[in-house]
């Protein structure tokens, strides 16, 4: 029988500490147990118990040792080579201990970073986080920088001894904003020390700051500035320039409504005489304009008696209280001439935008195009991407003009800085193309065209004014390449709404109504390019075929259904003939009757953009003779 392999150690007594060590080796040959079993010794409860003895003194012998030495070390050798050991729990716990008495004395971010990222809830963690929060203020103190005190005293605004360095910054702060006073200076301070001993001077620079930089700039200015010091030191000063400000605004609109604002909100201002006389003012040329004895009436009231509008006033209603029957026809005429065209609202026509139905777009685009309100930008602006090729077309097409009509540059410039962050989606890519066309940029506005055209919903209207461009310039190079997937897309989508041939009557007439709004989409198209010479011979032919196709399936259309209707029959053009022929019949009569003072109507009409009222109104003109000088 081979020897039996068990652990052989000895102790040994160090004379100098006192201390016992046990070694030993990991495995020995033990003689006396290898003769007892060659000697047949079958007793197994004693082989049991020497083996059970043996191996207890072996495990006693690993942590005794990992014991003795007392290092980080030593305790993770002994886990690796007895992880199931009865110590094993000892060591670990003890384990952790070293590691945060290492980190304790050392004093360093690192350490304590090192023994949290081991130990995140460990029996030290408290005691290590607040040595780490410490380490860092010292870090920061030694640093000395402003950066690294802020940085500190934001990521631990409640820490021990944070007093010291909140202080240092505080006076550091304090110190820049007497070299270089600025609002957000001072508001940084009441912000972050709002019971700092220095609250006064920066409250006291920060309004007056505010209230120097609103002086400089407009009422919004001042207003904002008194909401934000309610009890402020120089209040009375800022509603004193808050009270010129609106004044100055109010007469140089000359607006009847911005001027009864001011007389209502301002009683007791000393600018009250000179509001009234030029609130006067406007009453008397709207009473003139349109021959209305009562607004001349309401006029010689509101004119102070030492103004300079009162005796205008009173001879404008003497002269129309003297009109007798003619002037009433004059006057008719008049409210005809000066009436605007009507159109929805802007909200009106973002509904009809969002209704669906490709007739209600194309009428709310044509109404948006011809709008004096601003925010009909934005209608044209998302009509642009309509899903109808025509609707979008249009919008694009129309959008330079309605935006040089109403001065509006401004707003198409913060518009584009919007759509730039947009340019991953075809329909935005078109709409900056546009506002680039309308801000003259033909390069950026060609490239945006060419884009876009990735999308099937805005490729023909996108391909179409590329087009446009390309012939404007007469690129040839450019025309080859654009016009020819143009042309096929057409053909495509020809196709796609061609009612069907095979099957029955209402089948086919089930399909006409879409077919008709998207084949007449198409004809007015390349009918656009057909109408330029660099491409009416590669289009004409297809522009023809398209209108005889929509006169087919339009006729159909109405032998199904009389309602039926197209863009073609264009409601908005059919109402704007109308009302221009009313103006100019107006204009007529205002020249047939010679009543002088109907000239400021006419005179107005005479600007008017309708070439045919225009017309109308200088040859009413010319009829009640030159104008007489007024008197000195």
């Amino acid at each position: 029988m081979d020897a039996i392999r068990v652990r052989r150690f000895s102790s040994r007594r160090d004379p100098d500490s006192g201390r016992t060590s046990i070694s030993g080796s990991r495995t020995c040959n033990d003689r006396r147990l290898a003769n007892s079993s060659r000697a047949g010794i079958s007793n197994m409860s004693f082989f049991s118990l020497v083996m059970a003895a043996t191996l207890v003194a072996c495990g006693g012998s690993a942590w005794e040792k990992a014991r003795g030495a007392d290092t980080v070390d030593s305790y993770r050798r002994f886990l690796a080579e007895e992880p199931e050991d009865e110590h094993a729990g000892t060591a670990e716990r003890r384990i952790e201990t070293l590691a945060f008495r290492d980190a304790d004395r050392s004093r360093s971010l690192r350490a304590y970073r090192r023994y949290l990222a081991d130990y995140p809830d460990g029996a030290f963690a408290e005691r290590a986080k607040a040595g780490l929060v410490e380490a860092r203020r010292r870090d920061a103190l030694e640093d000395g920088s402003p950066a690294a005190l802020e940085r500190f005293w934001r990521r631990h605004p409640h820490a021990p001894a944070v007093r010291v360095i909140e202080e240092q910054i505080l006076e550091r702060r304090v110190a820049d904003l007497r070299r270089s006073p600025t609002i957000e200076k001072a508001r940084a301070i009441l912000d972050d020390f709002p019971r700092g001993p220095h609250v006064a001077e920066a409250q006291a620079l920060a309004e007056g700051l505010s209230l120097d930089g609103a002086l400089r700039s407009d009422v919004a200015a001042i207003e904002r500035y008194l909401q934000a010091f309610p009890a402020g030191a120089r209040r009375p000063e800022a509603l004193a320039r808050l009270e010129s400000a609106r004044a100055d605004e109010a007469l140089a609109s000359g607006n009847e409504t911005s001027l009864r604002v001011f007389l209502r909100d301002h009683p007791s201002s000393s600018r009250v005489p000179e509001i009234a006389d030029r609130l006067a003012v406007a009453l008397t040329d709207r009473a003139e304009l349109t021959l209305n004895a009562e607004v001349a009436e309401a006029a010689v009231a509101t004119a102070p008696a030492a103004g300079k509008a009162v005796g205008r006033a009173r001879a404008v209603l003497a002269s129309l209280r003297r009109g007798g029957r003619r002037l009433g026809r004059a006057r008719e005429a008049v409210e005809i001439l000066s009436s605007p065209f009507p159109l929805r609202r802007v909200t009106d026509l973002r509904e009809a935008l969002s209704a669906g139905d490709p007739i209600d777009v194309w009428e709310a685009v044509r109404e948006a195009a011809l709008s004096d309100e601003p925010e009909a930008l934005d209608v044209l602006l998302e009509a642009i991407g309509s899903q109808n090729a025509l609707t979008s077309y249009y919008a694009a097409v129309a959008l330079p003009a309605f935006v040089s009509r109403l001065r509006l540059a401004p707003i198409m410039a913060s518009r584009a800085r919007l759509l730039e962050a947009r340019t991953a989606n075809p329909e935005d890519r078109l709409r900056l193309a546009v506002i680039r066309d309308a801000q003259g940029d033909a390069g950026e506005a060609s490239m945006g065209y060419e884009t876009s055209s990735t999308a099937s919903r805005v490729a023909l209207a996108a391909s179409v004014l590329a087009l446009l461009r390309a012939a404007d310039r007469d690129d040839r190079e450019r025309i080859d390449r654009l016009l020819p997937p143009l042309l096929a897309l057409v053909r495509e989508r020809v196709a796609a709404t061609e009612p069907p041939g095979r099957e029955s009557a209402d089948a086919r007439a089930a399909a006409l109504p879409g077919s008709a709004r998207t084949l007449f989409a198409l004809s007015t198209l390349t009918g656009q390019l057909a109408a330029r010479d660099a491409l009416r011979a590669r289009v004409g032919s297809l522009a023809e075929e398209l209108a005889a196709r929509l006169a087919r399936i339009e006729a159909e259309a109405r032998e199904r259904d009389a309602r039926f209707r197209t863009a073609l029959e264009d409601p908005i053009a059919r109402r704007a003939a109308e009302h221009s022929a009313r103006r100019i019949a107006a204009a007529v009569l205002l020249g047939a009757l010679r009543e002088p003072l109907a000239r400021p109507a006419l005179e107005r009409a005479r600007r008017d953009p309708d070439p045919a009222v225009h017309a109308a109104a200088l040859r009413a003109l010319s009829r009640l003779g030159p104008a007489r000088r007024a008197r000195p």
